[in-house]
Order: C-alpha cells, then structure tokens, then sequence
C-alpha cells in the first residue's frame, strides 16, 4: 500500500480542539432545546441565575433553584470570575473542548 493511503473502507477522522482563557468569557448562556428562546448572563453578574424559558408551557425552568445542579452553575460563575484574575504572567488559565497534551492532569513539561 503506498506510505499516504487508506486501507478500503478505513474513513479519515479529522479532530478540532477549542482552548479559551477564562479571562476572555464575558457571559453565560442558556438555550431552551425546544424553542431555542436563550437567557444571557454576564459574568460578573452571574450570582444566582434564573433562566427559564417563557415560550414553553408551562415555563421550563433551566435551572431549579437550591438543588445540587444550580449550586454547581452558581460555583461555575465564581470559578470564571476568580481565575480570569490569574496575572497572565504569571499563568494562561484556559479550558478545552478536547484533552489536549493533558495525560491524567499533568502535560509534559521538561523544567519539572
């Protein structure tokens, strides 16, 4: 088989990584999956988010307040706001669609 071919029937996979600094989310959005209405909330602003959507009957609610779920998205908003102040020289602070370099939390680094 030439060094550049498939095998028959072996597809190509292409694979696309996001990586996005903390410091650069400005908001945090909620889509309804039915109707596709959507609720904004500014980072600094994202204390104790209500979202619902008004279109669906009765109104869905995205997040029920006081459970497990809401009190992780209310953490979530604090996580962001804190660590988009990390001194960028000091350190990037960023999240990733993908693993990455990443091998069970630690990328290769060859100062350590």
């Amino acid at each position: 088989m030439p060094p550049n071919s498939k095998p028959q029937g072996e597809e190509i996979k292409s694979k696309t990584t996001l990586s996005l600094e903390l410091r650069k989310i400005k908001a945090i959005e909620f889509e309804c999956s039915t109707f596709h209405t959507k609720v904004v909330y500014l980072i600094e602003k994202y204390t104790h988010p209500i979202a619902m959507c008004n279109v669906c009957q009765p109104p869905k609610q995205f997040i029920v307040p006081n459970n497990q779920e809401s009190k992780d998205l209310i953490m979530l908003g604090e996580l962001v706001r804190t660590l988009s102040q990390v001194d960028p020289a000091r350190a990037f602070v960023s999240v990733h669609e993908s693993d990455c370099s990443a091998d069970d939390g630690f990328i290769n680094n060859p100062q350590l």
